[in-house]
């Protein structure tokens, strides 16, 4: 499945770094997939809150994905 437009990459920011991670900072995502590439996104909203388990802190990047070529892939097989 893909989706077009916008691509949204969850991120655990480590707490340590969870001061820092402000809303409108930018994210560069590199994948596996397309080497010596690398694609920008912001960073749109976290979820305010450390999660005691892991000690990270949920953050949300949009990636312009206008022409689809970053894939979904479902892994549940």
């Amino acid at each position: 499945m893909a989706q077009p437009g916008v691509l949204r990459v969850y991120v655990n920011v480590p707490e340590e770094y969870s001061q820092a991670t402000t809303t409108g900072l930018t994210a560069d995502l590199t994948l596996a997939e397309f080497p010596g590439r690398t694609f920008t996104g912001k960073l749109v909203r976290t979820a305010e809150a450390i999660n005691y388990t892991t000690r990270t802190l949920l953050a949300e990047v949009d990636v312009n994905n206008p022409s689809g070529q970053l894939l979904i892939r479902d892994r549940v097989r």
